[in-house]
């Protein structure tokens, strides 16, 4: 996801979108992320303190950052 933030990667990676369709790309990337955290609050045990999966936990904690 960070790497997708530079120009030269997005245009190696996706070389057939204009500069504003690979943007685009990226912002709904991004967005999927976060959603996937919030989502993925379902998924913990209050009464236990820990995640069920440890791939949402990681969203979970990237959403806490951007927040």
């Amino acid at each position: 996801m960070y790497l997708s933030l530079f120009e030269s990667v997005q245009e190696d990676l996706l070389p057939k979108y204009s500069k504003e369709q690979r943007w685009d790309i990226v912002y709904v990337a991004w967005y999927d992320l976060i959603m996937g955290g919030i989502k993925g609050l379902e998924y913990y045990d209050a009464k236990h303190d820990k995640w069920l999966q440890a791939h949402i936990g990681a969203s979970y904690a990237i959403l806490s950052v951007l927040r």
